[in-house]
């Protein structure tokens, strides 16, 4: 019998620092964990399913996540890295472990990959075949220009981390204007995570504007764990506690903690 869900942790990575690393990273792991250190971290906080975010600094080999996806009894679902070209049938069969979409780490990045080329428009297409979405994570000042089609695709996406909102001007900037367009859609989900990222933003307004443009059933959380370049700086306590800033109202952290990510992670 399936578990109940409890609450969904909707990005960790598991690492394992002896794994060939992408040489144009701007990171690299600081840990070794497996998916049995992340389960056993979700059940010390009363959480029960997870979804493994690849990270960049292994570039295309998504093979420790996938490893872990086949060990987790079900329990948590994987957002993969790979080239537009990558073979269907092998995106077929990580759907059959856990897989529920592609990630394109682009923060930091140039040049940043044309969305609108034939390839990836095919990629999409085939993604939204499969009920997969596309995460993105890249800065507020660039999200415009480099989601416009992207969004016009049609296939679900998940923002990272807030959407970054880097730029000084905050909500008002121009770029944190089109993450709110975005998230008016209905097909936009964006992560209250890793806000240690931004410090100088307020994470209520933020949450607050966000609701503004999709309502409350936008909004997905993760814990960033285990923190890549601040792991001696945060606990998992500390991610639980933001969220609670964020959205004081009980019912509605259930509602993000188990409800809404749903359809994005097929849960």
């Amino acid at each position: 019998m399936d578990m109940p869900i409890s609450g969904i942790d909707c990005h960790a990575h598991v690492t394992r620092r002896a794994t060939v690393l992408d040489p144009l990273r701007h990171s690299e792991p600081e840990v070794d964990v497996e998916a049995s250190d992340f389960l056993a971290v979700l059940e010390q906080h009363g959480l029960s399913h997870g979804v493994l975010t690849a990270p960049s600094f292994y570039g295309l080999d998504n093979s420790l996540l996938l490893e872990a996806l086949r060990h987790s009894g079900g329990r948590l679902r994987g957002v993969v890295n790979v080239d537009p070209d990558v073979d269907r049938q092998l995106l077929r069969q990580w759907h059959d472990w856990g897989v529920t979409g592609v990630r394109f780490n682009l923060l930091k990045r140039n040049p940043v990959p044309d969305f609108s080329d034939h390839r990836h428009q095919a990629l999409f297409e085939f993604l939204r075949s499969l009920g997969w979405h596309v995460e993105l994570y890249i800065e507020s000042s660039r999200f415009e220009a480099v989601a416009s089609p992207l969004l016009q695709s049609g296939v679900r996406i998940v923002i990272d981390h807030f959407g970054s909102p880097i730029e000084a001007e905050g909500l008002a900037g121009r770029g944190y204007r089109a993450v709110l367009k975005a998230v008016e859609r209905g097909d936009v989900w964006v992560k209250l995570s890793a806000p240690y990222r931004f410090p100088n933003q307020s994470l209520a307004a933020l949450t607050d504007a966000l609701i503004r443009a999709g309502g409350t059933r936008c909004l997905i959380w993760g814990s960033d764990w285990p923190w890549v370049s601040f792991s001696r700086a945060v606990q998992y306590r500390d991610c639980l506690r933001w969220l609670e800033d964020c959205c004081p109202d009980p019912q509605l952290q259930r509602q993000i903690l188990t409800e809404n990510p749903r359809i994005p992670f097929r849960f």
